[in-house]
């Protein structure tokens, strides 16, 4: 084998490795909310003699969601400025830290607290990861990755749900351990991932602005961002409860019905790439409100534990569009210069949304509950079905020619 065969291998190992620690990473922001997500019962359970526990209770999932949105544009100006490797080491390190905390915390203030510092961790990981995306790939490998990105966050959204689920069944505490394996890849981390650069003056020129910004396509993305988080994080929210009252569902039933929901959507992000051949991005839309309006209106009228499972796999038909069209549409908008910035802040839209999901269906729950036309499942269908039937409309009559700025990818050492 000759010099550059061994350059050529080494250079092939290192990118496997950069990729490996981007996608486990990018599973591990799912994991913020998924693995608690069965134990919602047996936690209310556990501080039952606290005050507003009901409350409190869907708090420790969505206050994650909540500083996640928050932090997000934090890290975006911070990864721009000094470099995406220093805030992933970082944010590995205290998700770690606190996400394990529920271990050992005796108080649900203290489970509040401890997801509040998660959320910042989080923050940090899935800005970096989504840069680093934008930064090592360009054109339709990027479109590739990225649409593997969100496969594999939604396969481990599967995984994380159903080990959740039977941890959850020995003790509340045990998924709490899930988030330890951030010291696992901490070090994987630092050995593959490298800075980004850009040669020559472009590298010196970073910080100067080289192209406008579309912020009219950008705005509308972020708020559809937001609006697909509220209708979607609904299922982890309130899904267990819905099972519970419905079939008495174990824990483990309720991480395999929430994990198909992320299965299914998994199979759809790794297709994204093909899917685009045929779709614009506004029928992308179209067709994942559509399809995710029927799985809700299902939903809402089920009856038994298989009825909830197939209106999960429309869901996660819809779902599995929706974040890969988002990021790769960012990512074709976004200038270089302020790459981090832009996709810290879809982060920000996305988390935001999660956190207002509960509290916006919190007062149709308390008059109508869940189930029927007018309880929050119902709502949730119609809502899709009327954003969907807009895209439509949108992509058939209106369609737009979006501005698509010279690809700007890093190299790196």
């Amino acid at each position: 084998m000759n010099f550059p065969d061994i350059q050529s291998d080494k250079n092939n190992r290192r990118m496997l490795g950069k990729k490996a620690v981007i996608l486990v990473t990018s599973s591990m922001t799912i994991m913020a909310g998924a693995i608690i997500s069965p134990s919602l019962p047996e936690i209310q359970a556990a501080f039952q003699e606290v005050p507003n526990v009901e409350i409190l209770t869907p708090l420790v999932l969505t206050i994650t969601a909540l500083f996640i949105a928050i932090f997000a544009p934090i890290a975006g100006l911070i990864i721009d400025r000094f470099g995406r490797k220093p805030l992933l080491l970082a944010s590995l390190t205290l998700y770690g830290l606190a996400g394990s905390s529920g271990l050992y915390l005796n108080s649900i203030w203290d489970l509040i607290i401890g997801r509040v510092l998660l959320g910042t961790a989080v923050g940090g990981l899935v800005t970096c990861t989504a840069t680093l995306i934008a930064d090592y790939f360009s054109g339709i490998e990027r479109q590739k990755f990225m649409g593997f990105r969100v496969a594999f966050i939604n396969f481990g959204g599967v995984v994380f749900l159903v080990a959740g689920g039977f941890l959850a069944d020995l003790s509340w505490r045990a998924p709490f351990a899930l988030y330890l394996m951030a010291f696992i890849v901490l070090p994987c981390a630092y050995m593959w991932i490298e800075e980004p650069r850009l040669p020559g003056k472009i590298g010196r020129d970073i910080q100067k602005p080289s192209q406008a910004i579309p912020w009219s396509y950008i705005l509308l993305l972020y708020g559809i961002g937001s609006i697909g988080w509220i209708i979607f994080y609904i299922i982890p929210v309130k899904l267990p409860f819905y099972l519970k009252e419905m079939t008495d569902a174990s824990a483990t039933q309720i991480g395999i019905a929430t994990g198909q929901w992320s299965f299914i959507g998994a199979i759809v992000a790794s297709q994204y790439q093909h899917i685009r051949k045929f779709l614009s991005y506004l029928s992308v839309f179209a067709v994942l409100f559509l399809v995710t309006g029927l799985g809700f209106g299902i939903l809402a009228f089920a009856d038994r534990y298989s009825v909830v499972m197939y209106a999960m796999t429309l869901c996660g038909l819809g779902f599995g569009f929706m974040m890969p069209n988002i990021l790769i549409w960012l990512s074709e908008l976004a200038p270089l210069h302020v790459r981090g910035r832009i996709l810290g802040g879809s982060s920000t839209c996305n988390f935001l949304g999660q956190f207002l999901s509960p509290l916006a269906f919190q007062p149709i729950i308390a008059t109508s509950g869940l189930g029927g036309t007018l309880g929050a499942y119902g709502i949730t269908s119609i809502t899709a079905f009327i954003l969907g039937l807009c895209f439509l409309v949108w992509a058939l009559f209106f369609p737009i020619k979006t501005p698509r700025l010279k690809d700007e990818t890093f190299i790196t050492p």
